[in-house]
């Protein structure tokens, strides 16, 4: 097995994503990224379950709440204030009003945790991600498992 290699290093020439898909290195700073992990680290992170499924990332949700089941939002608890610098940050970094995300979510991948396939909902127009502690691959695809292209990132 090949050994791992840093971010830098995995987007040293042009990046090319899928389209609408942009990375940005070190968008956040240190400093950002300690304070938004001691908070994290106190949150009620609870394993999270999808339909049968429970999953072994554990995770909070705030704003809306995805129903599989109604295939719409839902309200939940409102993003939290700790959220809402990184959430500007992003809206001004791509140009939407910050009130644009209206559904946050923090996951927690412990170690050996596996990132099992899925999709966004598509009632979510635009979505950000930030990985911290760690950096974090991504495999992005169409559609469903079956007919899914894939590009590792």
């Amino acid at each position: 097995m090949p050994a791992p290699i840093s971010q830098e290093e995995l987007f040293k020439s042009e990046f090319h994503g899928p389209l609408g898909f942009v990375y940005q290195p070190a968008f956040i700073t240190r400093e950002e990224e300690s304070a938004l992990l001691d908070i994290i680290r106190a949150l009620p992170l609870q394993e999270a379950k999808f339909q049968q499924y429970t999953a072994r990332r554990r995770t909070v949700r705030s704003g809306t709440e995805y129903d599989p089941r109604a295939k719409a939002p839902d309200q939940a608890p409102g993003i939290p204030e700790f959220l809402f610098p990184l959430r500007d940050k992003v809206a001004r970094w791509i140009a939407l009003p910050a009130e644009s995300f209206v559904h946050g979510l923090v996951t927690e991948y412990r170690l050996g945790t596996p990132l099992g396939w899925h999709r966004d909902a598509p009632e979510y127009e635009a979505i950000a991600g930030v990985s911290l502690a760690a950096p974090a691959g991504c495999v992005c695809g169409r559609t469903s498992p079956a007919s899914v292209t894939k590009k590792r990132m």
